[in-house]
């Protein structure tokens, strides 16, 4: 995390005060007011809550991936970076804003205040999904209670002030909703084809491998439960051959032995 940036600082801060806002009039006029028996749903909201600010705070805190001046090149394709003094294995790049290498670097994200790479895509994408589901569950609980008070009344008996934080909390959880229906796509497209938004933009080109196995190296390991919770990333990068690449031409090394690097 980087402490010094203040936009990212800024970023982290309204994602947190957006949830603790969201959540508090989500369950007070939402849930607790519109179902008999609110607790198994609220149980059940919260969960999501606590897993959608786990996996952010692990995104936030982990090391995505750098790569230090001590990583040792064997045998295959890589770049010398000069601000960073050592070598890009494939799929590395140089954050301006980390000052860093980082392996499989997909994009500096200021809501996270760090970048998306090797180590914490897999918390990212679990931020997503599980702010997604939230932010749709409050939008469709509080349209259950416009279309209830329009029949009953309820908002001139209760507090005046509801249908005001009923329309922000709404237009605040569709931007919060949109925004990650895009990340996500994103995410899923650089998944999908094993390539980052970098490299899309800087044409570069990598073999295409089946999609369970870049599944395994973004979440860590083999399909099971710990696939949807924000575990540890402890998998080393799997091999990824360069096709084509307009920037440089291709140094020959090996596999970059980065096991020192990522402890």
């Amino acid at each position: 995390m980087l402490f010094s940036d203040t936009c990212g600082l800024v970023s982290v801060a309204i994602v947190y005060l957006s949830y603790l806002w969201i959540s508090y009039i989500g369950i007070s006029i939402g849930f607790l007011s519109i179902y008999s028996n609110p607790e198994i749903l609220v149980s059940i909201f919260l969960f999501l809550v606590i897993l959608s600010l786990s996996s952010h705070m692990v995104a936030m805190l982990s090391d995505p991936g750098k790569i230090t001046s001590q990583a040792t090149p064997l045998r295959s394709s890589g770049f010398p970076c000069i601000s960073c003094n050592c070598i890009k294995p494939p799929r590395a790049h140089h954050c301006k804003t980390c000052k860093k290498c980082i392996f499989n670097m997909d994009h500096h994200c200021p809501w996270i205040n760090n970048c998306v790479g090797l180590r914490n895509q897999k918390h990212f994408v679990l931020f997503l999904i599980y702010t997604f589901i939230s932010t749709v569950w409050v939008i469709i609980t509080f349209l259950q209670k416009i279309y209830i008070c329009q029949f009953e009344e309820c908002f001139s008996k209760e507090n005046p002030f509801d249908p005001l934080l009923i329309m922000l909390g709404c237009f605040w959880c569709l931007f919060f909703a949109l925004m990650t229906c895009v990340s996500l796509y994103e995410q899923i497209k650089v998944i999908r084809y094993n390539i980052s938004e970098i490299d899309i933009w800087q044409s570069r080109k990598f073999k295409q491998r089946p999609l369970y196995i870049n599944l395994q190296e973004v979440f860590g390991c083999k399909f099971g439960p710990s696939w949807f919770v924000p575990t540890p990333i402890r998998n080393e990068p799997f091999h990824v051959e360069v096709i084509e690449d307009n920037l440089f031409d291709p140094l020959q090394f090996s596999d970059l032995n980065l096991t020192e690097d990522f402890k």
